[in-house]
């Protein structure tokens, strides 16, 4: 694995950005959230046809989207679930953080209220919709009665040693200013303004596009998608789970938490995705699959960064190939992830 960083942690502050430091990765976490839908699977508390009806026992419009569906936007849930009233239903107070039950019902309840009045997608077919995973987090945590973030921890970061992940903005629950310092501070704007991270809170929208964690640690995780012998040896997936979540749907170029596509240089798969956060941050991820090669790149403002990642990815190749790569990249740009830490 080879990791670099530059640039600051914060504008018109001489702390340089290390590459230890912890990012969010935005709509980058949904292949996370359904990597856990993967050992589920596996290990019969879920199957991909389960429904939000048979799992969560809400019917109406959407009681019969199944769990495949959620994964890969085919549930024709609305994307911007913001627009209904939630404001009924809000997050625990700091001092409630840890009560986990609390957390599962307040997500639960934030769900069946936005379900009860959404409007669907007229047609069927490809629609993102950052509601329809929180959705899924609320199916996991209904069968196995712990929270996402713990399902997480426990099932993905602690099996992989990923040891700088955190599932909300790094440094927002920190109450010494010194130690925000030590964080890569978020940047809105242009010209850039820093965000202090106490004030960026992902909260419920976690499983859309909440986790944080250092370069390093999220080569530990992609590991899993490109080496499927890791997928087993980590995480107990075994090969055929891990084609099915690399499978696009059918008629779709999505798959579960993963756009994809095959390179028109190379001829094999192709997994990629974006990420936006509405704190600023963005990042990129792409996973060939043929050469067992990935590469990712993140900021933490909104910058052009789609050519450095093409030019991560050539260099990847060309490692593993030992030639010179064409220089105009093959994969498509997908913007669908705007606002994802907690849209």
């Amino acid at each position: 694995v080879q990791v670099g960083a530059g640039g600051l942690r914060q504008i018109n502050a001489d702390v340089k950005a290390e590459a230890d430091d912890a990012f969010i990765i935005a709509s980058c976490t949904k292949s996370m959230t359904a990597t856990l839908c993967g050992i589920f699977v596996q290990e019969g508390h879920l199957a991909w046809d389960s429904t939000v009806e048979g799992v969560l026992g809400i019917t109406g419009t959407f009681g019969a989207v199944t769990l495949h569906e959620l994964l890969t936007h085919q549930s024709r849930m609305p994307r911007p679930w913001k627009k209904y009233n939630t404001d009924h239903v809000k997050p625990p107070d700091p001092e409630e953080d840890s009560d986990n039950d609390l957390w599962i019902q307040r997500r639960r309840q934030l769900i069946e209220g936005v379900l009860a009045v959404a409007e669907p997608y007229e047609e069927e077919g490809f629609h993102y919709s950052n509601l329809g995973y929180i959705v899924v987090a609320c199916m996991l945590e209904e069968v196995s009665k712990l929270r996402w973030e713990e399902l997480m921890m426990e099932r993905l970061f602690e099996p992989l040693g990923i040891t700088t992940g955190v599932l909300d903005y790094p440094g927002r629950l920190e109450a010494d200013d010194d130690k925000r310092a030590e964080y890569a501070w978020p940047h809105k704007g242009s010209p850039p303004v820093p965000i202090d991270p106490k004030d960026v809170s992902v909260t419920f929208g976690a499983p859309v596009g909440g986790c944080c964690l250092s370069v390093a640690d999220w080569a530990r995780y992609l590991a899993v998608h490109v080496d499927y012998g890791w997928a087993h040896s980590k995480l107990g997936l075994v090969q055929e789970t891990m084609v099915f979540l690399h499978a696009p749907f059918e008629g779709s170029s999505y798959a579960c938490g993963w756009h994809c596509q095959v390179s028109k240089t190379l001829s094999h798969g192709v997994l990629f995705h974006d990420g936006l956060s509405s704190a600023g941050p963005r990042c990129w991820v792409r996973v060939d699959l043929g050469l067992k090669v990935a590469a990712m790149y993140i900021c933490n403002g909104k910058c052009v960064g789609k050519q450095a990642m093409s030019k991560l990815m050539r260099a990847g190749r060309n490692e593993v190939q030992g030639f010179h790569e064409n220089e105009e990249s093959d994969e498509e740009d997908h913007d669908h992830d705007d606002d994802d830490d907690d849209e």
